[in-house]
């Protein structure tokens, strides 16, 4: 019995060494979520921060496609007015030199 004394107390002892060791290894687990949680929560920030400059630079880019359509369309309507003021003296010039005079 002396002899499986000594053993029972070295039980305890290694119990009490593995219950050590897997609470640092629970120790070390925890920081290590606690690490990835924080590294996500910058990552989710990032982008959201993208998101919000691409819809900005959408909503930008809708804006100055509005922008061009309005110029396009003055451009056009400013092409007609001056083709028809280019065409006016030519009417005038042909009205006067047609020899018919039917009107």
């Amino acid at each position: 019995m002396t002899g499986s004394t000594p053993n029972a107390k070295s039980m305890p002892d290694d119990t009490e060494e593995k219950l050590r060791s897997r609470a640092r290894q629970v120790e070390h687990t925890a920081a290590e979520v606690e690490r990835s949680a924080s590294a996500t929560q910058r990552s989710a920030a990032a982008t959201q921060r993208a998101a919000v400059a691409t819809q900005q630079s959408v909503d930008r880019n809708t804006q100055l496609a509005a922008d061009r359509t309005v110029l396009a369309a003055e451009r056009t309507y400013a092409a007609w007015v001056r083709t028809g003021l280019a065409v006016f003296p030519l009417l005038l010039l042909t009205s006067n030199a047609c020899p018919l005079h039917c009107c």
